[in-house]
């Protein structure tokens, strides 16, 4: 359960489809119903960020509604980020960005706000 700034509380259930670079039968059936989707990648590797963008496109057949938020992490290894500063200026267009960091907890909380509140609206 994630606290709201309301008092409120919402529950998420978090499937993790661990690093898949396509949505199969399998993936497909975890998303049926969906309300919400974090997608990961890693700030270190821009394959990631398209792998990620690739997926939220192909989930959208299937949950053309559902709220969409992008984790860019290793905050940590900014210092090494193959994605650069202006694509993530072009994806904040479309959707949230939010940078982390898993290894320091860094916008990890943010994350599940954000997503919670999202869904509680």
């Amino acid at each position: 359960e994630v606290p709201l700034p309301d008092g409120a509380a919402r529950k998420l259930v978090i499937w993790d489809i661990a690093g898949k670079s396509g949505l199969d039968a399998l993936n497909m059936s975890y998303l049926r119903g969906a309300s919400g989707l974090l997608l990961v990648a890693d700030g270190t590797r821009e394959a990631t960020l398209r792998s990620a963008v690739d997926l939220l496109l192909q989930s959208r057949t299937l949950l053309p509604d559902a709220h969409a938020i992008l984790l860019i992490n290793k905050l940590d290894l900014v210092d090494r980020w193959e994605v650069a500063p202006a694509t993530l200026v072009e994806l904040r267009k479309s959707m949230p960005v939010i940078e982390t960091s898993a290894r320091q907890g860094d916008g990890v909380e943010q994350a599940f706000l954000e997503m919670a509140t999202r869904l509680n609206a």
